[in-house]
């Protein structure tokens, strides 16, 4: 079963970057250029039970969210071309800011020629995704750690 692991430091605090992480347009948006498309979660914030309809080329799938708060989020494939595939980011707090880490194992279909796809093609791309994604939180999260908080209250 491969498994793919990567970590990011974000110089912001957990709850701004828990908050990139679970914007559903933000991660969709991020995608776009890797030919990977994600639809779903009500374009809003993540939360546990949303499914996520995504594709890859002609391969299409379904993900449903098991995890979705300030510790991070999780996903497992429901429907789909590989007979597992698991998602975990897991946030933790850190005297430098928030560690994203991201960790994605899957068992790949087709025996040793599978695997073999596997080293050649789909470790690189799930290691885009995870890049293209941790760059988009830690650009979003910095813009929300430097933004002008309003505050309002009707009387």
């Amino acid at each position: 079963m491969p498994d793919l692991r990567t970590t990011t430091l974000v110089d912001a605090p957990v709850h701004t970057v828990a908050g990139a992480l679970l914007d559903v347009r933000l991660i969709t948006e991020s995608l776009r250029g890797l030919d990977v498309r994600i639809d779903g979660g009500g374009g809003g914030l993540l939360s546990a039970g949303d499914e996520l309809s995504s594709s890859f080329g002609p391969a299409r799938g379904r993900l449903r969210v098991t995890r979705a708060d300030l510790s991070g989020v999780a996903a497992e494939m429901v429907e789909g071309p590989l007979p597992s595939l698991r998602l975990r980011t897991d946030l933790v707090v850190t005297g430098g800011g928030t560690m994203v880490v991201d960790a994605m194992e899957w068992t790949s279909p087709g025996g040793p020629l599978g695997r073999l796809a596997d080293l050649t093609v789909g470790r690189g791309i799930a290691l885009r995704v995870l890049q293209a994604r941790a760059q988009a939180i830690t650009r979003r999260a910095g813009e929300l750690a430097t933004a002008r908080v309003v505050v309002g209250a009707a009387i």
